[in-house]
Parts: structure tokens; sequence; C-alpha cells
């Protein structure tokens, strides 16, 4: 599996997870604007099609979109403790997982460009 793929995986879980807690709006943040646009455009890969179109079905409300990697702290921090769990198992986190030691602001401005 490439990590095109491994990021159309994760969004297409997640949208599973929301839909078994009954979530019916959802946002979908990712870093791989490549895996968005795929999903936005309807051109989902064809081994997770049928998942898709399963679960989308369910949100009145779904919306996605792309961050740098580096400007979401939390989802740094999640990718790199996933490399060491278990595969093939869900981890799921009710609360702030231990782990997640800094959080975004946001009133806080952490990049600045010229």
């Amino acid at each position: 599996m490439n990590s095109f793929q491994a990021e159309c995986q994760a969004i297409i879980s997640a949208l599973e997870v929301a839909v078994s807690r009954g979530w019916d709006k959802v946002w979908i943040e990712s870093d791989s604007q490549a895996a968005i646009m795929s999903f936005a455009h309807n051109r989902v890969p064809w081994q997770m099609k049928f998942r898709w179109l399963k679960v989308v079905k369910f949100f009145t409300m779904l919306q996605m979109s792309t961050t740098w990697k580096e400007a979401n702290f939390s989802t740094d921090k999640a990718s790199k403790v996933a490399l060491s769990l278990t595969p093939h198992i869900l981890y799921s986190y009710e609360e702030k997982p231990t782990w997640l030691t800094v959080c975004e602001n946001p009133d806080t401005s952490y990049y600045r460009f010229k």
C-alpha cells in the first residue's frame, strides 16, 4: 500500500467510525491534498469505492480540507505514534490521549511567511 492509499484508507475508516457513532456532520482534515481531491471528485481508489459509496450517504454535511502536516501538531504527533502501534487494530480515544502533550491554540500564530 502506498501513502496515497493509506491516506484514503484512513479517511474512509474515520468516516465509518463517525457513522457508527451516529454523527451526520463531519469535517475531515488531511495533509494529503491528493487524497482529499480524489474524494471531492469521486475518484476514490477502486479497492475502496464500495466502502466510500456505502458510508457517504449517511452524512448531511461532509466537509474535507487540507493543511500542512507541520501546521497541525496533533496530527503530526498522532502519525508518529501510529508507527509504533500494532497494525490492524483500531485505537479510539474519547478524551485527549496521554501522548498528546501539545495542542494547537486557534488564537496563536505559529508560522510567519515573508
